[in-house]
């Protein structure tokens, strides 16, 4: 399940003058919402239907209310572990999009609001590809959290330390054509500071 950019609107309000947009795209909806360790679903469970009888149990014995208030409050921990992170995940696959211009990598993430990050080219931190079934991969920017593949979707809290395009189809293609892009900003950049030390104007290899 693939979710296409639909609009690049909000992307183009934030370009620069001759600033040119060289890939755009979306996660995988599916690899988005199901990456992480596949023993998490079985605990999730396991927790769920642990707080569930412990509550049924403790209440059903006569016990006080406050220990129905307190094994509710784990059965509703158990609820969004179990299920309802997959809803927050796939929240934010939809509202994900990731672009990369011939001077920096944008992107557009969060479940319930937009939260942005940006990083020039130029001096884009070395980028790592993990890449699994089907191409499907992710691109991280800089060295990734080392728990990265041990959280999964939705887990609440959690935040990579590194900027990544997260679950893209394709993703060898787009890591090499980042590569060529880096590598061409760099060029120009080290073009612009040999003419100002020289004395000349900055060059206009950007605006290629």
């Amino acid at each position: 399940m693939l979710n296409q950019p639909d609009d690049n609107t909000w992307v183009r309000a934030r370009l620069e003058p001759e600033e040119r947009i060289l890939w755009e795209g979306a996660p995988n909806r599916r690899a988005f919402v199901m990456r992480g360790p596949v023993f998490l679903i079985p605990f999730t469970l396991a927790w769920l239907g642990f707080a569930i009888f412990w509550t049924v149990g403790a209440t059903t014995s006569g016990a006080p209310f406050f220990f129905w208030i307190w094994g509710g409050g784990f059965i509703l921990v158990g609820i969004y572990f179990a299920f309802g992170r997959f809803l927050v995940a796939d929240m934010e696959a939809r509202r994900t999009r990731y672009v990369f211009t011939d001077r920096r990598v944008v992107i557009r993430s969060g479940a319930f609001s937009p939260e942005y990050q940006e990083l020039t080219l130029d001096d884009l931190p070395p980028a790592q590809l993990l890449e699994g079934r089907g191409g499907v991969g992710t691109i991280y920017f800089g060295p990734p959290d080392p728990y990265a593949r041990w959280v999964g979707a939705g887990w609440p809290g959690y935040r990579s330390s590194a900027a990544a395009f997260v679950a893209i189809n394709d993703a060898a293609s787009v890591f090499r054509r980042i590569g060529e892009a880096r590598r061409a900003a760099q060029e120009a950049s080290r073009q612009d500071a040999n003419a100002s030390e020289s004395g000349n104007s900055p060059s206009s290899a950007r605006s290629r």
